[in-house]
């Protein structure tokens, strides 16, 4: 079991990396540099406001089927979009913004900002999940209809992350005990109870709350979604972690074939 449980780790280790989160406050300007835990699945969401419909010019049309009494014409399918990889890539690495976020240098008060995310290290394996599933306005989940354009090489290396700039205003470290507390204090019970009354677990709810500031519902769903296959995604969060977050880490090349 010991030989195993190496094996695995050793197997993990090829499809893992971290990312780093670029935050910045609208109130001043201030920048927040924070690291996430590693992860082994890259997943992407589908910006279908950017698909488009391609028409088939080298195909000739078929001849049309003959309509039955009481039935439509069944020849007419619905025409698929497709989308570019990279229109994913960019959707995910484009600045978002952040509406329900406590910033700890204004005495842990909500005020909106922005976000942007950047690899740390590029794994050797780059294993990546398409949400195809999304929440309708009904909270149902939903298939997106849709066709992925992908190139045979993707160069990643403007995505690397590269740590605080020159000028740039960094908000100051919080001990983990001021982290602890924002934590256990910062989580909405309404925003809880509705992502426990979806069936999602008590864990995962409370680490998708933190994530994403305290509250926001809608946002700690989508988080749930991308971070579901996340090694600690139903681990309850740690009073005080002895681990410091990486900062640092060997990066393979940028292209992934």
């Amino acid at each position: 079991e010991m030989k195993i449980e190496k094996i695995q780790s050793r197997t993990s280790l090829l499809f893992s990396f971290e990312t780093q989160d670029r935050l910045v406050c609208s109130a001043d300007d201030k920048v927040k540099y924070t690291s996430r835990a590693p992860e082994t699945v890259w997943s992407l969401r589908i910006p279908m406001e950017k698909a488009k419909i391609i028409p088939k010019i080298d195909e000739e049309p078929e001849p049309k089927k003959q309509k039955q009494d009481g039935q439509e014409d069944n020849d007419a399918e619905k025409a698929v979009p497709t989308i570019r990889f990279m229109d994913c890539v960019e959707s995910w690495a484009a600045e978002s913004p952040l509406e329900d976020y406590r910033w700890s240098h204004l005495g842990d008060v909500v005020h909106p900002g922005t976000q942007t995310t950047r690899f740390i290290n590029f794994p050797r394996y780059l294993w990546v999940q398409i949400q195809r599933y999304q929440l309708g306005q009904d909270w149902l989940p939903y298939k997106l209809e849709v066709n992925l354009d992908i190139s045979e090489e993707i160069d990643l290396s403007p995505l690397k992350a590269m740590g605080p700039q020159e000028g740039e205003n960094l908000i100051p470290e919080v001990s983990k005990e001021a982290v602890h507390r924002a934590q256990n204090n910062g989580i909405s019970e309404v925003a809880l109870g509705q992502l426990l009354d979806m069936g999602f677990g008590l864990n995962s709810s409370k680490r998708a709350l933190v994530a994403v500031g305290g509250s926001n519902f809608e946002a700690a769903m989508n988080w749930i979604f991308e971070h579901s296959m996340d090694p600690d995604f139903n681990d309850p969060l740690s009073e005080e972690s002895d681990t410091p977050l990486s900062t640092s880490s060997e990066a393979d090349d940028a292209v992934v074939q």
